[in-house]
């Protein structure tokens, strides 16, 4: 009977050791965020005018089951400090220079679609070309209501535009990629910073903004791209008067 006691406790106690290992296993991976939609960078080849504020940029963030509860911010202290992303010249090289930007611009939002309902973290962050633009919000407050809240329900976005100079030279063309990690998290409650991974966008040559000139349309309409080049302004004249002459010979062919 003692040998029988001595063999159930130590049943027990090895039980226990395993749900301990499961326990910590599952407190350190749960309420990790995770890349749930993107990043995404530029797709096909768009037009934007000096003076644009055009979608570069999207993530989408989902907070795993927290156990225990976590309450993670955007912006790593020891890691990435937010989101950094490579603004580049296309491999022939089209001229491409800091100075045809403004700045750079963090929204958060409840979908990838840059319009009026986003909250802006960080204003006209200096844009660098060809080198890695560090959009730092580690100086903002954390927690629950703070811009940089990731909350434990639902999909967080974070977009970030490019507002075009209005001094761009035409015919400047830009592309965008991020390295793996570039999005920096830090919990309040464990205290604990990560980065999420995997995480990466390729700058490609075909995906790409064409800065246009100020009698062009732009390809970007309610932050999305698309769309297509309008008749330049002051071509009006031209088009009716090819038109009325146009109509005018049909009817002496008529007649005739």
């Amino acid at each position: 009977m003692m040998q029988m006691r001595n063999n159930v406790k130590r049943l027990k106690n090895t039980l226990s050791i395993y749900a301990s290992v499961i326990l910590l296993t599952v407190s350190a991976s749960e309420g990790l965020i995770n890349n749930t939609t993107g990043p995404t960078g530029l797709t096909g080849s768009s037009t934007a005018l000096p003076g644009d504020e055009v979608l570069i940029y999207s993530v989408g963030l989902t907070e795993g089951a927290p156990f225990p509860v976590k309450q993670n911010n955007l912006g790593s202290g020891v890691g990435v400090p937010g989101i950094e992303i490579t603004i580049s010249d296309l491999t022939a090289a089209t001229g491409l220079v800091a100075a045809d930007f403004t700045g750079l611009n963090l929204y958060k939002s409840t979908d990838n679609v840059f319009d009026g309902g986003d909250t802006q973290i960080l204003n006209n962050v200096p844009a660098n070309v060809g080198a890695v633009t560090q959009l730092d919000v580690t100086g903002l407050p954390t927690g629950i209501g703070t811009p940089r809240e990731i909350p434990t329900v639902g999909e967080t976005f974070f977009l970030i535009t490019a507002v075009i100079s209005p001094t761009a030279t035409p015919g400047h063309t830009f592309r965008v990629g991020a390295i793996n990690p570039h999005i920096g998290i830090f919990d309040v409650n464990a205290p604990n910073n990560y980065d999420v991974n995997p995480a990466l966008v390729t700058a490609a040559d075909g995906n790409n903004i064409v800065i246009g000139s100020s009698n062009q349309s732009s390809s970007f309409l309610n932050g999305q791209a698309g769309g297509g080049r309008g008749i330049p302004f002051g071509g009006e004249p031209v088009m009716l008067v090819l038109l009325i002459g146009t109509g005018l010979y049909m009817i002496r062919r008529q007649l005739v």
